[in-house]
């Protein structure tokens, strides 16, 4: 992910689970029991196999509110005429 775009991802995604607590405290219930079992440390992007709740909540986010645009300006000409 480009540096410009790493912001408003990560404003997309504490959006989405300001709007969906229920959504945050299964994530936060699923990341709490790999660390009790793990030790005192930080998660790392190797964890995601781990934490499948985790990993498809950030994909959702992300598609649901996109921080780049989905089309290229040429590909809606076609539409419009």
């Amino acid at each position: 992910m480009p540096l410009q775009q790493a912001p408003a991802a990560i404003q997309v995604f504490f959006l989405a689970m300001i709007l969906h607590p229920e959504v945050q405290r299964r994530a936060q219930a699923e990341i709490a029991a790999f660390l009790a079992n793990e030790g005192d440390r930080f998660i790392t992007p190797e964890d995601r196999p781990h934490l499948p709740y985790v990993d498809s909540a950030l994909k959702e986010a992300f598609r649901m509110h996109p921080s780049v645009p989905l089309g290229e300006p040429g590909d809606f000409e076609c539409i419009l005429s």
